[in-house]
C-alpha cells in the first residue's frame, strides 16, 4: 500500500460524513432543544443511574448513556480541531476567508473556512444529544416537541461541504497517514471518534 503526508483533509471529512449519515439514521425522528441551567452535579444521589431528558432514571451503563458520551466525545474532538484550526488561522484576516460556498485552499485562509464549519457540527451534536436523551418510546409528547432533528438533511449539507473541499483535491491515489500539522491530524482524531 501506498501511503503519502498531505493536507489529510479529505479523508477525514469524508469518514466524518459517513459518521453523520450513521448517526443521522438512528436519530432523524427525533428533535433537538436547548436548555440552559445545566449544572455538572444533580443532587440526587448516584445510586448508578441518572436521568435523562423526559425525567426518567436509567442505570448508567444504560445504551442511552454510552451513546451521549459517544457524542460528547466527538464534540470535545471536533473542539480541539478548532482550536488547532484557530491557531492555523491566526494569521488571515477575517475578510480573507473564502466564501462558505467557494472552495478552500489549503493554509490560513481555508482553515478559517472551517472554523464555522466545525462550530455547526458541534452545535448539531448538542441536538443529537438531546435527542438521544430524548427516547421515543418513554417521553412525553410535550418533551418530543422540544427535539428534532432532520438527520437526512444535515448528513446532505456535511457531505455538500467535503464536496466542496473534495472539489479543489487532487484524486486520492494512496493511503493518507493521519498527520500533516496540528490542524490536520486533529481533524483526523474527530474523524476516528
Amino acid at each position: 500500500h501506498k501511503v503519502e503526508g498531505s493536507w489529510g483533509m479529505r479523508p477525514a471529512l469524508s469518514s466524518l460524513a459517513r459518521s453523520g449519515q450513521r448517526l443521522s439514521a438512528a436519530t432523524s425522528a427525533l428533535r433537538g432543544f436547548t436548555r440552559t441551567g445545566f449544572t455538572v452535579y444533580t443532587r440526587t444521589g448516584d445510586k448508578g443511574k441518572s436521568s435523562l431528558f423526559n425525567g426518567e432514571r436509567r442505570r448508567k451503563d444504560d445504551v442511552v448513556f454510552d451513546a451521549l458520551g459517544a457524542v460528547d466525545e466527538l464534540s470535545a474532538a471536533i473542539g480541539l480541531a478548532r482550536a488547532h484550526c484557530e491557531e492555523g488561522a491566526a494569521g488571515c484576516a477575517k475578510e480573507e476567508a473564502v466564501e462558505a460556498s467557494v472552495a478552500p485552499a489549503p493554509g490560513p485562509a481555508g482553515l478559517r473556512w472551517l472554523l464555522p464549519q466545525l462550530e455547526g457540527a458541534q452545535r448539531l451534536l448538542l441536538d443529537v444529544g438531546s435527542a438521544i436523551a430524548t427516547p421515543q418510546t418513554s417521553s412525553s409528547e410535550k418533551h418530543l416537541q422540544r427535539v428534532g432533528i432532520d438527520g437526512a438533511a444535515e448528513a446532505s449539507v456535511l457531505e455538500a461541504r467535503i464536496d466542496t473541499m473534495d472539489a479543489q483535491l487532487p484524486p486520492l491515489t494512496v493511503f493518507i497517514l493521519p498527520g500533516g500539522g496540528a490542524p490536520a491530524a486533529a481533524l483526523h482524531m474527530s474523524r476516528a471518534v
